[in-house]
Parts: structure tokens; sequence; C-alpha cells
């Protein structure tokens, strides 16, 4: 199989993969801004996707104590 027919046969996973699995998944930019939530994810934290698209993570995930600054 050459480099190009793996190009075209090879498709990312689906949001709607990412949406159903049992693990909770989340992406943020670069800028921490979350992105995508799933369904898991929001069991997990107690919030609707509608209420931290687009807040940043830290809201949910916080640094550990003394990480900041070193």
């Amino acid at each position: 199989m050459s480099a190009g027919s793996l190009r075209l046969t090879f498709q990312p996973p689906s949001a709607e993969i990412l949406m159903f699995a049992g693990d909770g998944i989340m992406a943020a930019d670069a800028d921490g801004r979350i992105l995508l939530c799933n369904r898991a994810a929001e069991e997990i934290f107690g919030y609707g996707a509608n209420e931290i698209l687009g807040r940043p993570l830290g809201t949910l995930i916080s640094e550990p104590r003394g990480v900041r600054g070193q």
C-alpha cells in the first residue's frame, strides 16, 4: 500500500464516535477554552456541554499547588 492510498483510506474518528464513548473526553484550544465535551465528561463534571463550551478548562480542572510560577 502506498502512502498516497493510506491517506485516502484513513479517516479520523468522527465527533459522533467521541460523543458516545464511555470515557469522558474533552478538547481545548491553545488558549485553554473548552471546544468539545462528550456525554461521559458531562456526567463526570456535572455540567452540560452548553454550560462549559467556550469556558476556560481551569473552570473544571485546576493546577496542582506549586505548579504555577515554577
